[in-house]
C-alpha cells in the first residue's frame, strides 16, 4: 500500500548529462523573477543515455519490487531491457501503453 507521504519523500533530480543532451524548448520559467529558458530532459534517438543514470537504473532494477512502464514500446535498448531485469529478479511489472509491446518478463 502506498504511504500518504510518498510524494513528499520523492526527490526529482535533473539529469546530469549536458552537451548534446541540451534540448532548449521555446518556453521560459513562469516565475517572473526568473524567466529563464527551459530545457527538456529527453534523450532523442541516436543519443546515448547518460552512463551514471543508466548504471543506477540497472542497480534499482535488481532491487525493485515493482516496475511501472508508461508510454514505451519497450523496443529501444538498453532501457527496454530494464523492466525485464525487474521481472527476472521476481519484481512485478505494470505496463501502460497504447501500442503493442514486445515480450516483457
Amino acid at each position: 500500500e502506498v504511504q500518504d507521504d510518498l510524494l513528499e519523500r520523492i526527490v526529482f533530480l535533473p539529469r546530469t548529462a549536458w552537451g548534446v543532451f541540451d534540448h532548449e524548448t521555446t518556453r521560459a520559467c513562469d516565475d517572473v523573477s526568473c524567466r529563464g529558458r527551459l530545457y527538456d530532459s529527453i534523450v532523442n534517438f541516436g543519443e546515448n543515455l547518460p552512463d551514471a543514470e543508466l548504471q543506477k537504473a540497472w542497480k534499482h532494477a535488481g532491487e525493485a519490487d515493482l516496475c511501472i512502464v508508461l508510454g514505451s514500446s519497450l523496443r529501444v535498448t538498453p532501457a527496454a531491457c530494464i523492466p525485464e531485469a525487474v521481472a527476472q529478479a521476481k519484481g512485478k511489472l505494470v505496463i501502460c501503453n497504447l501500442q503493442q509491446i514486445g515480450r516483457a518478463g
